[in-house]
């Protein structure tokens, strides 16, 4: 290997356990399998850490509750806290998160008392969170309690712990590091359930009936009374004066305790049916009857009885109250959040949803701003170096019916089964203000992925997938017939499949088989060679640089030749940690995700590295602007990633507080933009951004001073004041403290 890099990447990692942040570097080893050798092994392992600039757009919700005026969510990956943005009379309101902490394991459930939030997480550990003024998480600690349980409770320093037939347990949180044992009570026969009311604590006994501990705080030693009831309860609510009972086959009941802690009344709702949870609004009661259907009762009129369907878990449901409205707020995994208010009449009306209820499909930076776009959510344009994190510009939403889509360098495409016939739909320009804009194409049904790719003549190409199948469709506008769609199937039993340019690579696992064709401007295959793989092929990237195809499969890679007469001829095949499907390549990096992985990897010279590996999965990648973004179809994560070049010194070192040119914005812009940049001049130093036309002529200088705070405006004009012509123009930092020279395209529009 004549020369390990000349574009070295620094990576730095803030926020993942420490396990993540050791470096997993490629194993080779040589193999003897259908005469495949280990050809290429990297010479000396690198060790590089990311630096997770941020991580948003969380839509796996699995528990919901209010704290003061914020939601706090149980989501994939962690905690969210999240605010009600605008609301009008018309128009439902939307939950925006402001802060989310990643977890180690999946949280099921949460807990609040005296400003702790209580989480617990799948592997029975709990996590303590206390949440600041400006609404970000602060992470007090966390204990582990070994026990199966079926609810818990915080307060003033104690868990409490349902055990079933173990009883009650109860703990003090010493430092929120470790329990010390304080007491335990077995009376009652299954406790499944338990909830908290001034100085009382109450126990849901599921063979008889509900316990009430006094003054809990001190033990649980006092039992002043116990409502025995003849029938199962599910679970219940502890309101100023009464329960509200969820009985299963037996409705909906709400039982008050006399002075010996026998019930005085019973009050039934015959016309609920079934109940597994309830809830109690100013103006209503709200029975959970089925995980999707609530049912409300009128208080003022109990025959009153209406039906809604919810998405989610409403077991996980929470009400709250935003000013004088009550909502109840329903999470799902799937469907994003959902909040319906309650005290209206009639209820269910829509308060205010979260806006991403299904999953991230399209994923594409392109000029410091990241666009996104996904089944059932919101086409949208973000800044990815805003001052608070990632800041959204924009957004349009996406018909009902869209069911995938993809963004290429300057448009979204998104496939729509509105209609009932599945349409591809090019419906918004990029990077500007989201213009719409109308034409639409013939598409295959049910499609699960598409990228778009240009052919050698210039032309448009989908790459789809539905189901097993794999498609290559191209759509036209014909001057006569208008928009025509020309679709090739590539056959059953594609397992993997990639376009560059007019080549189709495609691996069949009837027979382990690797084929490759050209597409002919009569949209026909052409096959120029083929290969049996050992092993299967889950992706598959072409590398033009090095005229390579990378092969993936589990902890495998594999490179074939793609030039010359050695036409998928063997370069190299070594073992790494990470097992990836998807890839994208950049400056000869190589941007790698899988269901359980993230890894970058470098190709140069036939040679492949694992440079980084972190056991975090994902379906999609991007790359551009010294940062790289992935998603797992309900987030994003934001690396930063910056190249530069090695001297005779080693590899040159950018560190997040660097001087350095980001992006503008807007971009495409008319009268002005924004030049940001990040950290500081040198004091003393003459800083500025040259501003070039295409020919590479300086149009107008701006200097860079410790007051620009990260931003530099330019008004379209050159030194004498002129403005400019419309077209492509370049931005350049200029500095002694800069340690490469990197620029940016700006587009002036007039």
């Amino acid at each position: 290997m004549t020369r390990l890099w000349t574009n070295w990447s620094y990576l730095r990692a803030r926020y993942l356990p420490a396990q993540y942040l050791r470096a997993i570097y490629a194993v080779t080893a040589t193999l003897a399998l259908s005469g495949w050798a280990c050809l290429s092994a990297s010479a000396t392992p690198k060790t590089i850490e990311p630096k997770l600039l941020s991580e948003f757009l969380h839509n796996g919700f699995w528990a919901v509750m209010q704290v003061d005026s914020t939601l706090v969510c149980a989501m994939d990956g962690g905690l969210g806290v999240l605010t009600l943005d605008t609301l009008t009379t018309n128009n439902p309101g939307h939950f925006v998160i402001r802060d989310f902490v990643s977890l180690a394991s999946r949280p099921l459930s949460l807990r609040y008392d005296n400003s702790t939030i209580v989480t617990r997480l799948a592997d029975n550990t709990y996590k303590f969170f206390s949440l600041s003024a400006g609404l970000k998480f602060k992470e007090l600690g966390g204990v582990s309690y070994p026990n199966e349980i079926q609810d818990y409770l915080y307060q003033a320093g104690n868990l409490y712990f349902a055990e079933e037939f173990k009883g009650l347990s109860m703990y003090r949180v010493n430092n929120f590091s470790n329990l010390i044992f304080v007491d335990s009570s077995m009376v009652g026969v299954r406790v499944i359930q338990l909830a908290l009311s001034r100085d009382t604590l109450y126990a849901l006994d599921d063979y008889n009936g509900i316990l009430r501990y006094a003054h809990p705080e001190s033990g649980l030693k006092s039992i002043p009374g116990y409502l025995y009831l003849p029938f199962q309860i599910r679970s219940f609510s502890r309101e100023s004066d009464h329960l509200n009972l969820a009985a299963g086959n037996d409705g909906f009941k709400a039982a008050t305790f006399d002075s010996l802690g026998a019930f005085a009344t019973l009050q039934e709702w015959n016309s609920v049916s079934f109940a597994v949870k309830v809830f109690e609004t100013d103006s209503n009661y709200v029975i959970v009857s089925t995980p999707n259907v609530i049912e409300t009762i009128n208080k003022s009129d109990p025959g009153d009885l209406r039906l809604t369907s919810v998405s989610g878990n409403t077991l996980g449901s929470a009400l709250a109250q935003f000013g004088d409205k009550q909502v109840f707020v329903t999470p799902s995994d799937e469907e994003g959040l959902q909040g319906l208010w309650m005290n209206t009449i009639p209820s269910g009306k829509l308060f205010a949803r979260f806006d991403h209820p299904g999953p991230i499909l399209a994923l594409q930076l392109v000029d410091g701003f990241l666009y996104t776009a996904g089944r059932r959510n919101a086409f949208e344009k973000y800044d990815i170096f805003g001052e608070n994190g990632p800041e959204l510009l924009g957004s349009r939403p996406s018909p009902p019916g869209a069911i995938t889509s993809a963004v290429d360098d300057d448009t979204l495409y998104l496939v729509d089964e509105s209609s009932g016939v599945p349409l591809l739909w090019v419906i918004h320009t990029l990077p500007g203000d989201l213009p719409v804009a109308l034409d639409a194409f013939g598409a295959p049904p049910e499609v699960e992925m598409m990228s778009t790719h240009r052919s050698v003549n210039g032309g448009k190409i989908y790459f789809m997938r539905s189901g097993n199948k794999y498609f290559v469709n191209r759509a036209e506008r014909d001057e006569l017939f208008g928009p025509v769609t020309t679709q090739l199937n590539l056959g059953v039993g594609v397992t993997a499949a990639t376009i560059a340019e007019d080549r189709v690579y495609q691996y069949s696992s009837k027979g382990s088989e690797l084929t490759v064709s050209s597409l002919n401007r009569f949209f026909r295959l052409t096959e120029l060679g083929s290969v049996t793989m050992p092993g299967t092929v889950s992706g598959m990237l072409e590398v033009k640089l090095e005229q390579a195809l990378i092969l993936f499969s589990a902890g495998r890679v594999r490179v074939l030749n793609t030039s010359g007469g050695d036409l998928l001829a063997p370069i190299a095949d070594v073992f790494i940690a990470g097992s990836y499907t998807s890839a994208v390549e950049r400056d000869g990096l190589v941007f790698a995700v899988g269901p359980n992985s993230t890894g970058v990897l470098s190709l140069e010279n036939g040679e492949v590295q694992e440079l980084y590996f972190e056991p975090t999965g994902a379906s999609l990648v991007t790359v551009g602007n010294g940062v790289f973004a992935t998603t797992d179809g309900s987030s994003i994560k934001i690396y930063e990633f910056i190249q530069t070049d090695v001297n005779d010194d080693g590899p040159i070192v950018f560190k997040p507080d660097d001087f350095r040119l980001l992006s503008n914005y807007p971009n495409p812009f008319n009268g002005e933009t924004l030049i940001r940049f990040s950290g500081a001049p040198k004091p003393g130093s003459e800083s500025e951004i040259l501003v070039y036309n295409v020919l590479g002529q300086t149009v107008r200088a701006l200097p860079v001073n410790g007051d620009s705070d990260g931003l530099v405006r330019w008004d379209g004009r050159n030194e004498d004041g002129v403005e400019v012509a419309s077209g492509m123009y370049f931005a350049r930092l200029v500095s002694p403290k800069v340690n490469g020279a990197r620029a940016i395209k700006m587009i002036f529009l007039k």
